[in-house]
């Protein structure tokens, strides 16, 4: 089946993947550092609550080992990159349970380890990339599992000093929630900054190969142009000489029709001699004649354009463009023309030439023997439609979509510089038009052209 590619675009990693790509390279920190530092901490349960260390190392041991096994799924497992946040979530409510878990083991709600859930909110907003919900979660169930457990589990002494905490706890965990915000909204704008240059830069990129082939293109077509006006200079005396040559010629006709007529034995040799001349003069007239139509072509093809376009003949550009390409085609590839009646199109007729040029060379080069190549014009829906189809090689679909990138090519290294058929389409673009492209791997290709008739100012 015929396939219609899309034009190349920037490949993107998007928000999400790379926010995930963040998270586990800050969550595996974060593990490593819970996974190492918080036994660590039990030397200060030996210090404050000497009674009760061998308890709490042996909550904060076994925190260790489930996060151990969060994080092994987590970094090793698809199904664990598939569900980052929630491991990460359930990683931090584990650790956000035990750490309240010390807290009962220890004063309960008048300890000073309450402290470490507020540290450990503030951790969460700083060191992951979450948005503003996966926080909100973990500390919402952090401040919960504070909060209700001691409400439900101890008697509430002194009731001041659980207030202050409860609102120093919640107050910690709603700056956490506001900074992850925040912190996720900068980061969201930093890559659509990121982004938004990258895609600038590919356009200036792009501007700057379209302005240095469109130098290269201007000093061609001064070189065509001298080189066609230096031709002229001997052509017009070979034209000079040939005409010169036939009067020359006609004038002693009357002359060697007397001599052969007086000697007879000679006259045959004459006659052979003076066909010999006349034909010379006859192919020599044509090989002449070939090689200023070539010159015409190729001033009229590298003419400067003015910068307002003109209405063109199409077609006229089209057999133009054939006529420079005569000796590529050869017998080798046939052309056949189905132009219908289309009107003059408001253009700039060297550079659709150089479209039509383009197009037609890359067809001539897809066809590896003897082939075809049809082009057929029409009027549609205001817009003048030119098909270039060829029995080619085709294209195949995983290059489909680079055609038109800058610098891409198939050929070989010297044979093609990649900016022909981007070229193109920057032509067409600017003339408010479009170029679409239907190819199938050994059935040829097709491009399909569509021209304004009537092109917005």
């Amino acid at each position: 089946m015929v396939t219609h590619p899309q034009k190349a675009k920037p490949e993107w990693t998007d928000f999400r993947q790379e926010t995930q790509a963040l998270t586990l390279s800050r969550l595996k920190w974060g593990a490593v550092l819970a996974i190492l530092f918080f036994p660590l901490f039990g030397f200060v349960d030996a210090i404050v609550y000497p009674e009760s260390w061998h308890v709490l190392l042996s909550l904060r041991i076994f925190c260790s080992v489930i996060l151990i096994s969060l994080f092994a799924v987590a970094v090793y497992t698809s199904w664990g990159h598939h569900h980052l946040e929630w491991l990460g979530i359930a990683g931090c409510l584990i650790l956000g349970a035990v750490q309240v878990a010390i807290l009962k083991v220890a004063e309960g709600y008048a300890s000073p380890y309450y402290v470490g859930l507020i540290i450990f909110g503030l951790t969460v907003a700083l060191l992951i990339p979450w948005s503003a919900k996966e926080t909100f979660i973990v500390c919402l169930f952090l401040y919960l599992l504070y909060f209700v457990p001691m409400i439900l589990t101890e008697e509430i002494a002194d009731f001041p000093l659980f207030l202050c905490y409860n609102a120093l706890l919640l107050t910690s965990l709603g700056i956490a929630v506001a900074g992850s915000y925040l912190v996720h909204g900068l980061r969201a704008q930093e890559y659509r900054t990121r982004r938004r240059l990258a895609e600038t830069l590919i356009q200036l990129k792009e501007t700057q190969s379209d302005l240095i082939h469109a130098e290269k293109m201007s000093a061609l077509g001064q070189l065509v142009a001298g080189v066609a006006h230096e031709i002229n200079n001997p052509m017009g005396y070979a034209y000079l000489s040939l005409s010169n040559l036939q009067s020359s010629w006609e004038a002693i006709q009357p002359w060697m029709t007397r001599a052969i007529s007086s000697n007879v034995s000679d006259s045959a040799q004459v006659s052979q001699d003076s066909a010999h001349i006349e034909e010379a003069m006859s192919t020599l007239k044509e090989g002449l004649d070939r090689t200023r139509d070539i010159v015409s072509l190729l001033r009229t093809f590298a003419e400067k354009e003015k910068g307002n376009l003109v209405p063109a003949n199409l077609h006229e550009g089209l057999d133009s463009t054939l006529a420079l390409l005569k000796y590529e085609l050869g017998s080798r590839v046939k052309i056949h023309r189905e132009f219908g009646e289309v009107p003059h199109v408001p253009c700039l007729p060297g550079q659709m030439n150089q479209v039509f040029m383009n197009i037609l060379h890359n067809a001539i080069q897809a066809i590896p023997g003897a082939g075809d190549i049809w082009i057929t014009t029409e009027h549609v829906n205001d817009t003048v439609r030119i098909s270039i189809r060829d029995n080619g090689t085709g294209i195949s679909p995983e290059i489909q979509s680079k055609i038109f990138d800058p610098f891409f090519t198939t050929k070989e290294v010297g044979k093609g510089t990649g900016l022909g058929l981007s070229i193109s389409d920057r032509i067409i673009q600017n003339h408010g038009g479009s170029i679409k492209v239907f190819s199938e791997v050994g059935k040829g290709a097709e491009f399909i052209i569509e021209i304004p008739v009537h092109p917005s100012k």
